[in-house]
């Protein structure tokens, strides 16, 4: 039985790695602000396989690059080497 020809795999992996980008931009899409109808909208439209995350990713507003609350306060690449500690700090008495 040639497997090939019973079942074709490449739509079904082209399917399952669409759903499973749908899932990740839902995941991401309810976590940004957005209206609740847009939300919705777009839930709706990412439910349809390989169709729906093409039409978010071309039609979709899109997504930051990181939440409000996951950026750091400060630019970490840039620091003063004078500003680090020369020596490790004393252990507090036991």
């Amino acid at each position: 039985m040639n497997l090939d020809r019973s079942f074709p795999l490449f739509p079904l992996a082209v399917a399952a790695v669409s759903e499973l980008v749908a899932v990740w931009c839902l995941f991401r899409l309810w976590r940004r602000r957005s209206p609740i109808r847009v939300k919705l909208f777009w839930s709706l439209v990412l439910i349809v396989p390989v169709f729906g995350p093409l039409l978010f990713g071309a039609l979709g507003r899109p997504l930051p690059p990181n939440p409000d609350h996951a950026q750091a306060p400060f630019d970490l690449t840039r620091h003063d080497p004078s500003d680090l500690p020369t020596h490790a700090p004393e252990p507090p008495p036991l």
